[in-house]
């Protein structure tokens, strides 16, 4: 005589098998991804499914969650019924272009914002060009206070030389 405390009776509806008396659905296997892992379970349902999983939201629903029929998990998934099989998940990126997925274009500034960046490098270069204009008028200036400085040193210097010479007569000269 054997005794089965639920356990055994539990096991067999996961796998499928017919028990003593009881009719045990047929095992599914469900898959979805969180984008780094996949989780794959056998389960007669998918309510069971998202219940073992610990979810509340549909996954089934939104199109995350699916049931499959081949695949890399599929065999281990029946093996262990009720036992979640977690694995990293691979991006096949050839398989992923094949799908049909249009590439999303590259963010960029807008058309606005392209015309007031126009803008801001015209109204750029005209400072650049109106500073350079007043720099070069600012050295032809200087140019030419230094040709006046010059020149006033000139008749400083000779002014200076003529009083000294007027100076030294002065003092040479008969006293009265």
């Amino acid at each position: 005589m054997t005794f089965d405390l639920g356990f055994e009776t539990e096991a067999r509806k996961l796998r499928g098998e017919k028990g003593q008396g009881s009719m045990a659905r047929r095992l599914k296997v469900f898959t979805w991804s969180d984008g780094f892992h996949v989780y794959t379970l056998a389960s007669p349902s998918r309510a069971g499914a998202l219940r073992t999983w610990g979810l509340a939201r549909d996954l089934f629903k939104s199109g995350e969650a699916r049931e499959i029929t081949t695949g890399r998990d599929y065999g281990a998934a029946l093996s262990r019924p009720g036992e979640t099989i977690k694995r990293a998940a691979t991006v096949d990126l050839e398989k992923a272009a094949a799908k049909g997925r249009r590439p999303t274009a590259p963010r960029g500034p807008s058309k606005a914002r392209m015309a007031r960046m126009a803008k801001l490098e015209r109204e750029l270069a005209l400072l650049d060009s109106a500073h350079a204009a007043e720099i070069d008028g600012i050295e032809r200036r200087r140019a030419e206070l230094a040709t006046e400085a010059a020149e006033r040193v000139a008749i400083f210097k000779a002014a200076r030389k003529a009083l000294e010479k007027r100076l030294a007569a002065a003092k040479a000269g008969p006293r009265p």
